[in-house]
């Protein structure tokens, strides 16, 4: 089904696309008229289709990523939903489908994540204050949850990590007579000395944070080293499962080993959800709440598979 709504958008948003044989070969420029739709994202009523199109700006030899919008039994056009001026992506509807999360860098904001009303086309786009990160909404849209890594630090805004020199990434020999080379002692490294990952004394994991979609001053429900991914609420909005890889931190490993976590709203408890697999990752409650489906897998080099597990444990 997502398929045939991509080719469905494709030939709404492109009446260029030719059906018959080419008349001629294929040629370089004829990149820069490519139109490439994605991310197709269904409102609650079914209605709807949010979608993204990426355009090729020739002159600034750049992509235009916008948000379109086409209703989903193919009986009207589609059409633009953001600004032409501004890049737009990720659109993600409200569970009653009256806003559109979606991410736009944008001049004066220090944060990407912006919203739409849609009751009607055409009004503008806002910020909800605390809110930092692209949000999943709870089941009664009244909360938002979303995983950051907190404010860049002062210095960091001043120097980027890409032009500096990690001073855990690169030393001396401790013998020049002996070795004049260089010794490297972090993984993150490249000949120009700025690394092609960020250096371990900046990373930070990504937490969980909630704020009422009113707006305010987010709280913050998980600590530690560990980031916490791929957050879903459960559908009495109690409850988030995530998932989180004991071997984030190590340097070397030869594959990611995510587990499944369930995370009490109320208190900020959390506690391992057993799935018999070494790897699991990417939860979806059932609508009654009383089952989760996540990506399974045994380990590297085997596939995936879905496979499902009770919430109760």
């Amino acid at each position: 089904m997502r398929k045939l709504w991509l080719a469905a958008l494709i030939l709404s948003v492109s009446p260029t696309v030719r059906l018959s044989a080419q008349a001629r070969p294929w040629q370089s420029t004829d990149y820069y008229r490519l139109t490439v739709v994605s991310s197709p994202a269904l409102s609650p009523d079914a209605r709807r289709v949010a979608f993204v199109v990426t355009t090729v700006v020739e002159d600034k030899d750049r992509r235009h990523n916008e948000i379109w919008m086409a209703p989903a039994d193919g009986a009207a056009p589609a059409f633009r939903y953001t600004s032409p001026s501004t890049e737009a992506s990720n659109p993600n509807w409200s569970p009653d489908g009256s806003l559109l999360a979606f991410s736009s860098k944008r001049d004066g904001s220090d944060d990407d994540i912006w919203f739409l009303r849609t009751a009607a086309p055409g009004g503008e786009a806002f910020q909800i204050k605390g809110v930092h990160a692209m949000p999943i909404f709870s089941a009664s849209g009244q909360w938002l949850a979303y995983t950051w890594r907190g404010d860049d630090p002062d210095s960091l805004k001043k120097e980027t990590w890409r032009t500096r020199v990690s001073p855990t990434a690169i030393t001396r020999g401790a013998d020049p007579k002996r070795f004049d080379g260089r010794v490297y002692t972090s993984i993150p490294i490249v000949g120009d000395e700025r690394g092609y990952l960020p250096p371990r004394e900046i990373r930070r994991p990504a937490h969980l944070y909630l704020v009422p979609v009113a707006g305010g001053t987010p709280r913050q429900l998980t600590s530690g080293d560990l980031s916490q991914n791929s957050p879903a609420w459960s559908p009495d909005g109690k409850t988030i499962a995530f998932d989180q890889d004991s071997t984030e931190n190590r340097e070397v490993r030869n594959d990611n080993w995510p587990a499944l976590y369930l995370l009490n709203v109320a208190d900020g408890t959390t506690r391992p959800l057993p799935t018999g697999f070494p790897q699991s990752s990417s939860p979806a409650w059932s609508p009654d709440g009383k089952t989760i489906a996540f990506v399974c897998s045994k380990g590297r080099d085997v596939e995936n598979d879905v496979c499902i597990v009770p919430a109760s444990g």
